[in-house]
C-alpha cells in the first residue's frame, strides 16, 4: 500500500531505503480514499492537499483517520445503501492496525523485506474481499489474483455472458439517473469487456447506488486490487495460493523472525559478532543507572567511531543514535541528545514500538525542558497517532530522573546536584524585578504553567515585591490554570510573612477553591504541619469538609501526617506518587501514563541520598503541632466518621493502621465509630494485628466501653 513508485523493491538490498517498513496509517488511508471515493471539482483541491499530506506519513489517531473516511467516502457509504455509518465504519479495523504497529519488533529488517511480509497480509485480505463479492460473477478469485490487469474484463465478459451486450445495456439504461443513451452503454461495457479501460469510481459509485450493487461492489474489490498491484513494492506474481499471511500478530511476527534468522538475511544484513558486541558494550556503558567511571566516556566514543567504519553508513547506525543520544545526555549535551534521538526516532517509525517508545520518552522530556515548541509538538502528534496516551510530567524532575548518573568529565551538567533539580530550585528568578504598571502580569516559565507574577513571588518568598503589587492593585484572588491563588503559593513556599499578608486580602471564596491536582489552602496547611495556619485560615471561612483529590477530607488528611517523614518520602518514590508530596515531586519522568505507576518500583542510591531533602516537606510525624491541627478541625465540626477514598476508610480506621493512641482516643472522644469497617470488612482491632501494632491491641481495648470491646474481640477478624 504504497503511494510512492519511486520506492525500492522487495529485497534484501537496499539499505539506504527511505520507507518505514510497515505501510502508516496514513498511507492506508489515502489509498483507501483514492480507489473508493469521488467528489465534485469543487472538492478536489482540499481533498489532494489532503491526500499529499498523508502519503507524506502525517501521523493520525484511529478516531482522525476513521473521520477522514466517513468524509470522503460519502458517496461510497450513499452508494452502498447505508442508512447509518456503522455498515463501514473503519474504526475497530483502524484501531487494530494501530495495536498492531504497537507490538511488531522489525527494527532489524530492511524496509523492502518487511513490506514483503505484508503483501502477503495484503494478498490474504484481498482473497478475502473476492470470496464476498465474486459469488454472482461465477469469476474465480484465483483468476483475477495476480493478474490485476485482468480483472474487470474478466467481470463484465462474465455479465455480458449472462444477458448480452444490449440487453445490459438497456438494463441500465432504464434507470433514470443512469441513462445517457443505450448506444453510449453498449460502446463502455464493449470496451471494459475487452480489457480496453477499466471504469472510473465517478461511474462504479452510481452504479452501485442505482443498479446493481453486488455486482458494482466486485467492480469496486477489483479496482482497489489494479490500483494495489500499480505500487512498486508489489509483485503480482508472487500472488498465488499459499503466499498468504493472516491478518495477526503471531503469523507476521513469526514470518519476520523467519526473515531475520534466514542465512540470506544474515549473510546480507546481518551484523558481525564484533559489531554485536561493541554495540552491547555501548548499552552496557550509557545505561542511566550504571555507575559511570573515569575514561567510560573515551570508550564510549572509539566504539561509536569502529561502528561507523564497519556499518559503512548503513542506515542501521541510525539506530545506533539511541545510545548516543544517551551518551551525550549524560555530558549535559542535552540539545545534541535531542538531534540524536529524533534520528533514532525516525528510524524506529513504525520498525518497533517498543523502543519507538523509548526515543519518544527521551525526547518529549528533552524537548520540553529546552523550550524546543516544534520538536515538542510533531513528537506530540506521533504519540497520538500511535493512540499513546500522553502527561508529559515537569522538565527538569524528568531529565534529572531520566540521567541521574553522569560520566566523571561531566560533572558540571546542570543535574549533578541531584536534590536541586528535584526541589526544582530556579535563583535566576531571585532576581526577577515585579512589573508595577502591569500589576496582574501573567509570567512564563516558572513552574509547568503560566503564573500571575504575584502568585510567583508569593511561591519564592519574596514578601516585599508581593506588598508592592498589593499596593499597585494586584489581585490577590486570581488564579493560575491549575486554580491555584496566591495564598496557596505562599504556603507552598512556607514564608509566614507572605502568607500572613495574602491571608488578610484573599476572599473566602478563593480560599476554598481547589487546584485540578486538588489542594487548597487549607489542605497545604495541613501538609506544612501548621496549627496557626490552620486557624487562621479556619477563622477566615476555610471549609472543613474540603476534600483532595481523592476524597479525603481534612481530617483524614491530618491523621495521615503521623506518619515517619522518611517513610512517606521513600513511599512515594516507590510509588512515583503520593497524596502528601508537592505535585512536582509526584510526577514520574515518564510522558506515559500507563508506565507513570511503574516507572518507580523501587528507588535507586540517587533517590536515597534526596530522601532526607524531601522529607522536610513532609510533616515530622506525631508533634504537638499536628496534634493540634486535628483538635482544630475536630472543634470546627469536622465529621469524624467521613469515608475517605475506594477502601471506604475512615480517620479512626486510619489511625489504626498508624498504630497511633493518642489519634484513637482523641477521634473516640469526638465520636468516632469504633465498629467501623473498611471495604474489605476490617475493624480498627484487626488492623492494629495486621501493620504490626499488636503490642497497643490491650491499651487500645482498655479505654473502650464493655460493649465495644466484647464486639471488637468477637467480630474484630471477620
Amino acid at each position: 500500500m504504497r503511494t510512492r513508485k519511486t520506492a525500492a523493491k522487495t529485497g534484501f538490498d537496499g539499505m539506504t531505503e527511505t520507507l518505514t517498513p510497515i505501510p502508516q496509517p496514513s498511507e492506508i488511508i489515502a489509498f483507501l480514499i483514492r480507489a473508493m471515493s469521488h467528489v465534485d471539482d469543487q472538492h478536489e483541491e482540499a481533498l489532494k492537499k489532503e491526500l499529499q499530506r498523508l502519503r507524506k506519513g502525517k501521523p493520525i489517531s484511529p478516531e482522525a483517520a476513521n473521520d477522514l473516511l466517513k468524509a470522503h467516502l460519502a458517496e461510497f457509504h450513499i452508494a452502498n445503501g447505508n442508512d447509518i455509518w456503522g455498515e463501514t465504519d473503519f474504526l475497530e479495523a483502524l484501531h487494530g492496525y494501530t495495536l498492531l504497529s504497537l507490538r511488531l519488533d522489525c527494527a532489524a529488517l530492511p524496509a523492502g523485506v518487511v513490506r514483503g511480509v505484508f503483501d502477503r497480509v495484503a494478498y490474504g485480505l484481498f482473497q478475502n474481499l473476492f470470496r464476498n463479492v465474486l459469488y454472482i460473477t461465477g469469476v474465480n478469485p484465483q483468476e483475477i489474483l495476480g493478474k490485476p490487469d485482468q480483472a474487470t474484463r474478466l467481470l463484465w465478459q462474465s455479465r455480458v455472458k449472462d444477458h448480452g451486450l444490449a440487453g445490459l445495456a438497456a438494463e441500465i439504461d432504464v434507470q433514470p439517473v443512469l441513462r445517457r443513451g443505450q448506444e453510449n452503454w453498449e460502446s463502455s461495457i464493449k470496451g471494459w469487456s475487452k480489457g480496453e479501460h477499466d471504469p472510473q469510481i465517478h461511474t462504479i459509485l452510481p452504479l452501485m447506488k442505482n443498479w446493481d450493487r453486488e455486482f458494482a461492489r466486485a467492480l469496486l474489490v477489483a479496482r482497489m486490487y489494479r490500483k494495489y498491484c500499480e505500487f512498486s513494492m508489489v509483485d503480482p506474481a508472487r500472488h498465488v495460493d499459499g503466499y498468504e499471511l493472516p491478518f495477526n500478530f503471531d503469523a507476521i511476527q513469526a514470518a519476520l523472525l523467519d526473515l531475520a534468522r534466514s542465512p540470506r538475511y544474515l549473510k546480507t544484513c546481518g551484523l558481525s559478532a564484533s559489531d554485536e558486541s561493541k554495540i552491547n558494550e555501548i548499552a552496557k556503558l550509557t545505561d542511566p543507572r550504571r555507575p559511570k567511571l573515569d575514561r567510560d566516556f573515551l570508550r564510549v566514543e572509539a566504539l561509536f567511531e569502529k561502528l561507523e567504519y564497519s556499518l559503512h553508513d548503513q542506515q542501521r547506525l541510525a539506530g545506533l543514535c539511541f545510545y548516543r543520544g544517551r551518551y551525550l545526555a549524560q555530558v549535559g549535551r542535552y540539545d545534541d541528545a535531542l538531534d540524536a534521538f529524533e534520528t533514532a526516532a525516525n528510524w524506529f517509525q513504525f520498525r518497533s514500538a517498543t523502543q519507538m517508545k523509548s526515543c519518544l520518552h527521551y525526547i518529549l522530556n528533552l524537548a520540553s525542558k529546552l523550550g524546543k515548541r516544534r520538536v515538542l509538538a510533531k513528537w506530540q502528534g506521533w504519540c497520538d497517532g500511535l493512540g499513546l496516551d500522553l502527561d508529559i510530567p515537569d522538565a527538569d524532575l524528568s531529565v534529572s530522573r531520566d540521567f541521574p548518573e553522569l560520566f566523571p568529565e561531566a560533572q558540571s551538567a546542570d543535574n549533578a546536584d541531584p536534590l536541586s533539580n528535584y526541589l526544582m530550585i530556579m535563583p535566576e528568578w531571585e532576581e526577577r524585578k515585579p512589573d508595577l504598571r502591569n500589576p496582574n502580569r501573567v509570567i512564563k516559565g516558572y513552574g509547568p504553567t503560566p503564573t500571575p507574577q504575584l502568585s510567583l513571588f508569593a511561591n519564592l518568598g519574596q514578601v516585599e515585591k508581593v506588598r508592592q503589587l498589593l499596593r499597585v492593585g494586584a489581585d490577590p484572588d486570581a488564579l493560575d490554570r491549575n486554580n491555584g491563588s496566591a495564598l496557596l503559593n505562599a504556603l507552598q513556599g512556607e514564608d509566614d510573612a507572605c502568607v500572613q499578608a495574602l491571608l488578610a486580602v484573599t476572599s473566602t471564596e478563593t480560599i476554598n477553591v481547589k487546584t485540578k491536582g486538588g489542594k487548597s489552602p487549607l489542605l497545604m496547611a495541613i501538609s506544612l504541619g501548621s496549627s496557626d495556619y490552620v486557624q487562621s485560615l479556619l477563622e477566615k471561612g476555610a471549609e472543613v469538609e474540603i476534600t483532595s483529590l481523592n476524597q479525603q477530607t481534612a481530617l483524614y488528611e491530618s491523621v495521615s501526617h503521623f506518619v515517619n517523614p522518611m517513610t512517606m518520602a521513600r513511599s512515594a518514590l516507590q510509588q512515583g506518587r503520593g497524596l502528601d508530596m508537592p505535585a512536582f515531586l509526584r510526577k514520574t519522568s515518564s510522558p506515559f501514563r500507563d508506565e507513570q505507576v511503574h516507572t518507580m518500583s523501587r528507588y535507586s542510591p540517587e533517590e536515597s541520598e534526596i530522601l532526607p531533602g524531601l522529607a522536610k516537606h513532609f510533616v515530622k510525624g506525631d508533634s504537638p503541632a499536628m496534634r493540634n491541627v486535628v483538635k482544630l478541625l475536630l472543634d470546627g465540626g469536622a465529621n469524624v466518621n467521613a469515608l475517605a477514598g475506594p477502601s471506604k476508610l475512615t480517620p479512626f480506621l486510619y489511625a489504626a493502621e498508624i498504630g497511633n493512641l493518642w489519634l484513637l482516643q482523641t477521634l473516640v472522644d469526638h465520636g468516632a465509630d469504633v465498629r467501623s469497617q473498611d471495604d474489605q470488612g476490617g475493624t480498627a482491632f484487626s488492623r492494629l494485628h495486621y501493620f504490626g501494632h499488636s503490642h497497643l491491641v490491650s491499651e487500645f481495648l482498655r479505654w473502650l466501653p464493655p460493649e465495644d470491646r466484647i464486639w471488637l474481640r468477637e467480630n474484630g477478624f471477620r
